[in-house]
C-alpha cells in the first residue's frame, strides 16, 4: 500500500510566479510604442488619400488600376522572417542572462554552505568565548557580503550603481568607508568577491578551516566573477547597427509601398458606387499590416539589450528575498544569531 503524504503548495515559488505574470502582463504591449503608432496612422492616412484619389479619378474602365501583389507578398514573407528572427535571437540571448543570473545566486548558497567548514578551535576556557564570537562574526559577515553581493549583482541587471549602502546591509562598524568604498570602485560586485575572499582567508591563519576547503570556496568565488564579467559583456556588447537600420530601412520601404498598391489592388475589386466599403477596407489592411511589421521591428529592437529586458521581465526584488532567506537558512548558525537581511515586508 501506498504510502501516502502530506504536501502543500510551495508559497514562494507561487509569488515568484505570480510575480513574474505581473511583470510580463505590464510590459506585454510594450512593442506598440508611440513610434509604431505614429508609422501606422501616417501609412492608413496615405493609402486613404491614395484610395479617394484614385477614386475620385475612375474612368469607365477599372483595368487600367491593375497592380499585382506579388513582388510586395514575397518581399513581405522575406522581411518577416528576418523580423522574426531577430525577436528569436534576443530571446535567445535574453535566456542566456537568466542562466547568469541562476548561476551567480547557486554560487551564493553554496558559498553559504562552506560556513560550515568553520569549527571553533579548541582553547582554554579563557579564550572560548573569544573564539565563539570570532566564529559568530563570521558568520554574521559572511551572510551580509553575500547579500550584499546579490543587491549589487542586481544594482547592475538594472544599469544603475550604489551611492549608499542600504541601512539593511550596513556593516556593524566601518559602514561609511564601505559605502564609500563601494560608491567609488568601478566593479563593487568584484570588490565584494575580495572581502568574502578576506574573510575565509582570515579563518585559515585562526586554523578554523584547512586550505583544501578553502579551495572549493575560491572556486565557487571564481564562478560568481566569471557571471559578472559575462553579464557585463552581454551589457557592453556593441548592439547590431547594421543589421537594425537595414531592417528598418525596408520595414519602411515596404509599408510606405505596399499601402498605397494595397489601395489600389481593393479600389480595383470594389463593386460599391460610393467606395465607402473598400475605403474601410484599405484603410484596415494598411493600420494592421504597419502595425505588424513594426511591431515586429519594436519588439526585436527591445531585445537588442538582452541584460535590461531580462531585468524588466523578472521580479529581481522578489528572487533577491527568497536569496536572503536561502543564504541565511543555509549558515551555519547553532545560536540563530544571522538574520534575513532583506525581506519583502
Amino acid at each position: 500500500m501506498p504510502y501516502l503524504h502530506k504536501v502543500c503548495i510551495d508559497p514562494e515559488l507561487q509569488m515568484q510566479r505570480g510575480a513574474i505574470t505581473k511583470m510580463t502582463s505590464e510590459l506585454s504591449f510594450k512593442w506598440i510604442s508611440m513610434e509604431v503608432l505614429a508609422h501606422a496612422l501616417l501609412s492608413t492616412a496615405l493609402s486613404t488619400m491614395i484610395f479617394t484619389l484614385c477614386s475620385l479619378n475612375l474612368e469607365a474602365d477599372r483595368e487600367d488600376l491593375m497592380l499585382t501583389l506579388s513582388p510586395h507578398l514575397l518581399l513581405g514573407v522575406i522581411l518577416g522572417f528576418m523580423l522574426v528572427g531577430r525577436v528569436i535571437l534576443g530571446v535567445q540571448k535574453a535566456a542566456e542572462v537568466m542562466q547568469l543570473i541562476t548561476a551567480y545566486n547557486k554560487s551564493l548558497r553554496t558559498i553559504a554552505i562552506f560556513s560550515t567548514y568553520i569549527n571553533e578551535t579548541l582553547t582554554v576556557a579563557a579564550g572560548a568565548e573569544l573564539e565563539k564570537k570570532a566564529v559568530a562574526n563570521f558568520r554574521y559577515e559572511l551572510d551580509r557580503l553575500l547579500n550584499l553581493a546579490n543587491f549589487m549583482y542586481t544594482l547592475m541587471l538594472k544599469g544603475l550603481k550604489m551611492e549608499e549602502t542600504p541601512e539593511a546591509l550596513r556593516p556593524i562598524e566601518g559602514a561609511a568607508l564601505e559605502s564609500k568604498v563601494l560608491s567609488s570602485v568601478g566593479s563593487p560586485t568584484l570588490m565584494i568577491c575580495k572581502w568574502i575572499a578576506n574573510i575565509f582567508d582570515q579563518q585559515i591563519l585562526a586554523s578554523r578551516v584547512s586550505a583544501e576547503q578553502i579551495s572549493a570556496v575560491q572556486t565557487e568565488i571564481s564562478c560568481i566573477m566569471d557571471v559578472y564579467h559575462k553579464t557585463r559583456a552581454m551589457q557592453l556588447a556593441p548592439m547590431p547597427a547594421s543589421l537594425s537600420s537595414f531592417t528598418y530601412f525596408f520595414v519602411c520601404l515596404w509599408v510606405y509601398t505596399a499601402c498605397p498598391i494595397m489601395a489600389v489592388a481593393v479600389l480595383h475589386d470594389s463593386t460599391d458606387k460610393y467606395n465607402t466599403f473598400g475605403m474601410i477596407i484599405t484603410a484596415s489592411m494598411s493600420f494592421l499590416s504597419t502595425v505588424f511589421f513594426f511591431g515586429l521591428y519594436e519588439a526585436g529592437k527591445l531585445m537588442e539589450a538582452p541584460v535590461k529586458a531580462t531585468a524588466d521581465l523578472i521580479p529581481l526584488e522578489t528572487l533577491s528575498f527568497a536569496l536572503s532567506d536561502d543564504i541565511t537558512n543555509l549558515t551555519d548558525d547553532p545560536d540563530q544569531a544571522v538574520p534575513v537581511f532583506l525581506s519583502p515586508e
